[in-house]
């Protein structure tokens, strides 16, 4: 075996990339910079000789067999793969820091040997091409990052082979999810048989990040082209990430997912980070600052559904010499809120309650809204008063604004009212309800709004009275029926 050489001729042991790999061979011809090569697998290849790697020999000696030629060639390969895999690239990328900007292979070698053969500088050569966040090949050198460059190329590796596992693995799984929503295929479990079909836990977890992320915004281009490549091959379908997650099991059936392209939090747990802020204002409805309030002594009163727990306004209704007199109490928990403050921006992006067929969504904490501060009969519970006068015609005159206690007298029901309303149109016997005690209240209140609803008509206001659908939901909560109704 001989040193290394400047040109590949016949005999010569050379390298070349080929499908981003390290490539070995033999020249068997050379003719105007054109070769024949061998390979281990006994094949033979054109190749330029400009696609060489800088790096050439041994020069073998003429009238090698074959045979030989594959055995020699194997024996340099697996040197040089057991080399690289002990070169100590991090010391040396320490080392070549501000004394140069690039180097050749032998550089590097002989910062760790002397008179390194041309197995020791292949072995350097291959580590170095390998290393694309320290180095990157400029032929016939290497170039060395600065910290700061390395950082962000390992840092793009690192994002770059996790992009491939998750391609490698994701797409399949896809497919895999897709056939499990349309119900051709079982979803296999996650360990034992069948499990082959599941991509790691890591990767796992980024493949629910990203349909997460493309439900809750199909628009994004966060994932846009990782979702190109995962999605490759399946329909264009509406809410195929809610589909898929659904047929992982990840969401259950009929998930509500407007509220995450809202960026609503469903349930009673969003506020917990802020739990002693709450449970301040909580104590601050009866605390000092509330009993500090003018009692209102009005017997309010509240009218919602049977379902309501927030109660957020009250009315009390009189005659006065020329109409009547509304008075408002509304639910107060501003009386000790911080503006500003962190609860106060987490209610500011819900921005309201929403009331749904499977459930009701707050805007403020359930022990605020429904308890410290809702308006429930018989607590004295801090409110924001507004009272206007209402004279025969329908039009009101200047409000009076003003904070108090309110104690209600009730929390009525529309239907029980409505009951109570109908019997006195009627001129029959008032039925036995909660809302007969206060059939004047009721009847002082039905006289106001058709005055206001005159006076509005009369205005040019356009009334249009309609029948409000009712939804109701039968069966289980994985197959609803869902039956709309007018009321």
């Amino acid at each position: 075996m001989s040193e290394c050489v400047r040109y590949p001729a016949p005999g010569c042991v050379v390298e070349y990339m080929e499908g981003n790999a390290v490539q070995i061979a033999m020249v068997t011809e050379e003719a105007g910079g054109r070769l024949r090569l061998l390979l281990p697998n006994r094949r033979e290849t054109r190749l330029n000789a400009s696609r060489l790697l800088p790096w050439l020999g041994p020069q073998q000696a003429a009238g090698l067999s074959r045979e030989e030629a594959v055995r020699l060639l194997e024996t340099h390969r697996e040197a040089r793969e057991a080399a690289a895999a002990a070169v100590p690239l991090m010391d040396a990328w320490e080392l070549a820091q501000g004394e140069v900007e690039s180097a050749p292979a032998p550089w590097f070698a002989e910062l760790f040997a002397s008179a390194p053969d041309v197995d020791a500088v292949a072995a350097w050569g291959r580590a170095l091409l390998a290393c694309k966040s320290h180095f990157r090949f400029q032929p016939p050198e290497f170039q060395v990052f600065s910290a700061e460059m390395a950082e962000k190329r390992a840092a793009e590796e690192t994002a770059r082979q996790e992009r491939e596992a998750l391609m490698a693995g994701g797409a399949a799984f896809f497919r895999l999810l897709w056939d499990v929503a349309c119900k051709k295929r079982v979803l296999p479990p996650a360990t034992g048989p069948g499990s082959e079909d599941w991509p790691d836990p890591h990767v796992a977890r980024r493949l629910e990040e990203t349909l997460r992320a493309r439900m809750a915004d199909p628009e994004t281009q966060e994932h846009e082209a990782l979702w190109r490549g995962l999605s490759k091959g399946l329909p264009d379908v509406p809410h195929l990430p809610l589909q898929l997650l659904m047929a992982w099991g990840k969401l259950p059936p009929h998930y509500n997912f407007w509220l995450d392209r809202a960026d609503y939090a469903p349930g009673d747990t969003w506020w917990e980070p802020l739990t002693n802020e709450v449970q301040a204002l909580g104590l601050a409805a009866t605390g000092p600052e509330a009993a500090a309030l003018p009692h209102c002594p009005l017997p309010f009163m509240s009218i919602d559904s049977a379902s309501t727990r927030d109660v957020d306004d009250a009315f009390y209704v009189r005659a006065t010499d020329d109409g009547l007199e509304l008075t408002l109490a509304l639910a107060c928990p501003a009386l000790c809120w911080e503006f500003g403050g962190p609860l106060d921006r987490l209610v500011l992006h819900r921005g309201s309650s929403i009331y749904l067929p499977e459930g009701d969504c707050h805007m403020l904490p359930q022990c605020l809204g429904t308890g410290a501060y809702s308006l429930q009969a018989g607590e004295d519970r801090p409110a924001f008063c507004v009272r206007v006068r209402v004279d025969a015609n329908g039009s009101y005159g200047p409000c009076e604004i003003f904070t108090a206690r309110a104690r209600l007298a009730a929390n009525l029901h529309y239907e029980d009212c409505q009951a109570v309303l109908d019997a006195q149109a009627a001129q029959t016997p008032l039925p036995d309800n909660a809302a007969a005690p206060f059939a004047d209240q009721l009847a002082l209140g039905l006289d106001l709004a058709r005055r206001r609803q005159a006076a509005r008509i009369a205005a040019g206001a356009v009334i249009m009275d309609r029948p409000e659908p009712v939804i109701h939901l039968h069966g289980p909560a994985t197959d609803p029926q869902v039956e709309v109704a007018l009321d």
